[in-house]
């Protein structure tokens, strides 16, 4: 059972991927409708600013993936080793259904009431997780 707790971090890794692969097609469209050049004395947020917002919003939500996550990913590792309940496992789902749920909601829509609620919720998933985690090596 100890592998099963890997499935939801694999598949947090490919839908970060998917995340990039949006947000690289939606940021090359947008560089080359507007005809800007790529200058290499610009930093990444100024080329950021550049952008449409709804291509910052892939951005940003990329860069969201890349953050919090690694704490996930780390807590699912020490859980595979620790063993695992059911449980571990359902949250660890649910962790991932709320962050792919967070990446459509600020890619598209990105109403920051409704996308702080989902982050807040599966950040409290997160928190259960962990706390599990350091449980179950105590």
């Amino acid at each position: 059972m100890a592998s099963e707790i890997l499935m939801p971090a694999m598949a947090l890794v490919l839908w970060t991927l998917v995340m990039w692969l949006w947000m690289v097609a939606g940021r090359v469209r947008a560089v080359s409708r507007a005809g800007q050049k790529l200058d290499s004395t610009l930093t990444n947020d100024e080329h950021a600013k550049a952008l449409p917002l709804p291509v910052r919003w892939k951005l940003d939500n990329y860069h969201n993936l890349l953050e919090q996550p690694i704490l996930f990913y780390a807590t699912l590792l020490v859980l595979a080793v620790a063993g695992i309940s059911v449980m571990d496992l359902w949250l660890a789902w649910a962790y991932v259904g709320l962050r792919v749920a967070h990446s459509f909601h600020q890619s598209l829509r990105n109403v920051i009431e409704e996308r702080f609620t989902i982050f807040t919720t599966a950040s409290l998933i997160l928190i259960v997780l962990a706390v599990r985690a350091l449980m179950a090596v105590s």
